[in-house]
């Protein structure tokens, strides 16, 4: 069996930036998207605003693996997937411990479908597929084995070495902003800088937008920041906190 190294503790070495989506810019990539996918099946599948931004640091993850090694690259999103409330195995509430499984999208170079529409639609499946065997599982043995078997997958993937590995999680619709105790409700929740190169989703303070924490190299996220989608629906923290208020106050 081979093993994996851990990884080395590179925070030093890496940077972590905010880009701030709103809630009307969300709406908007939404809107292209769906009108994009024609055909697709998006219109009826109404893609969140989770899979909207998974796809669009995807994007340009993957666009910035092609970029240096001059060639479109196998990319795999490694997205953890709580199924808590989607089985019909009985999960007490009050349960300890992070119920997930690892759910995999994989970008094959030879496809070359980099659009949008077709990087929603791939997470969009993946994701239903992942529900519906949540929603099938009889006994917690069979959802343990769903999880091996990702897990499995993605340590394969690492021996192979020619495949671009991007890891993402979302703490999206976690009620972080309702907790209070006793010190009144957080005015604002912040993600920890991360030794290794990762994506967080957190929800915004106000309204419906959601905030993208990214740990890349610092080269790395110098062509992050101007990837086309990204400069064309993030605004800067200070920027959207401007507008936030202006609409506050009227």
């Amino acid at each position: 069996m081979h093993k994996i190294a851990v990884p080395d503790d590179n925070s030093e070495y890496l940077i972590t930036r905010r880009f701030i989506f709103s809630a009307a810019a969300i709406s908007a990539l939404k809107a292209k998207t769906v009108a994009l996918g024609g055909d697709s099946g998006l219109e009826s599948q109404q893609p969140s605003r989770a899979q909207l931004l998974i796809a669009l640091v995807w994007k340009a993850r993957i666009a910035l693996a092609q970029a240096k090694h001059g060639s479109l690259k196998d990319s795999l999103q490694i997205f953890p997937y709580k199924f808590r409330r989607k089985t019909a195995i009985p999960i007490p509430p009050n349960a300890e411990g992070n119920l997930f499984r690892n759910v995999i999208f994989r970008f094959t170079a030879n496809d070359r479908k980099l659009e949008m529409q077709h990087l929603v639609n791939l997470i969009g499946n993946e994701i239903s597929l992942a529900a519906e065997s949540f929603a099938k599982a009889e006994q917690a043995e069979d959802l343990f084995l769903s999880a091996t078997n990702s897990s499995r997958e993605i340590h394969e993937e690492l021996i192979k070495g020619n495949t671009d590995i991007c890891v993402l999680t979302s703490l999206s619709n976690f009620p972080y902003y309702e907790a209070d105790f006793d010190w009144r409700k957080p005015a604002w929740i912040a993600s920890v800088h991360k030794p290794v190169e990762m994506v967080l989703l957190m929800d915004t303070r106000s309204g419906s937008g959601i905030e993208v924490w990214v740990t890349l190299e610092p080269s790395n996220m110098l062509q992050f920041e101007q990837d086309p989608y990204i400069l064309a629906y993030s605004c800067k923290p200070a920027e959207y906190f401007s507008q936030w208020s202006s609409a506050a106050v009227n």
